[in-house]
């Protein structure tokens, strides 16, 4: 066994790395897709002023459109922007139950 054979056995083949670059894409392609749906969202309840119950059940159907964000390493983070870009554009304060609902965690 030489050192390089060594290397080459520890390390992921061209083909793994390239399935690691398209699935972090495609979550990265997913976050963004998530985020910008939730802002527009957002941005016209603002306008409109709907109740929270009516806000929670929206943008559970947007989560929902999402199944894979709601298990990804993402989620924590996602949660504080939807907190913060809800407070920002419907002046209305979230806890973590609320958040919970919108995964469908009750």
């Amino acid at each position: 066994l030489t050192v390089a054979s060594a290397k080459q056995s520890n390390s992921p083949t061209t083909g793994e790395d390239a399935d690691l670059k398209i699935a972090a894409t495609n979550h990265s392609q997913l976050v963004q897709s998530f985020t910008d749906e939730v802002i527009a969202y957002l941005e016209e309840t603002g306008r409109n002023k709907v109740s929270k119950e009516v806000l929670l059940e929206c943008l559970g159907l947007i989560a929902n459109k999402y199944p894979s964000l709601a298990l990804s390493e993402y989620k924590e983070s996602l949660d504080q922007f939807i907190k913060i870009q809800t407070e920002t554009y419907c002046a209305m304060f979230l806890i973590e139950e609320d958040l919970n609902k919108v995964w469908g965690d009750t």
